[in-house]
């Protein structure tokens, strides 16, 4: 079994189940550390649908944040950044 993420009707990640999971939990506790919505939804427990724009916008935020120059912040959240950078460009 696997997770679902979807962009414009298009799969852009399927990862396992806890993985995409554990993605899920990422994008809720930095989007609310960070005060910008992740543009996440469920169609499903195991289907997420991309709100593109805000997505891209919460990435955005993501990237330029000073708390990345923090050493152990940036070890942590940088594979959820580079995570993030890869399903935007496999967006439609």
């Amino acid at each position: 079994m696997s997770y679902i993420f979807e962009a414009s009707g298009k799969t852009v990640w399927s990862p396992a189940l806890r993985v995409g999971k554990l993605f899920v939990d990422m994008a809720d506790s930095l989007s609310g550390s960070h005060g910008v919505p992740h543009g996440l939804s469920f169609m499903a427990s195991d289907f997420v649908v991309l709100d593109v724009p805000v997505f891209a916008e919460f990435t955005r935020s993501l990237e330029s944040s000073s708390v990345l120059t923090h050493q152990e912040y940036r070890a942590l959240a940088s594979g959820f950044v580079e995570i993030c950078r890869t399903m935007l460009a496999e967006s439609p």
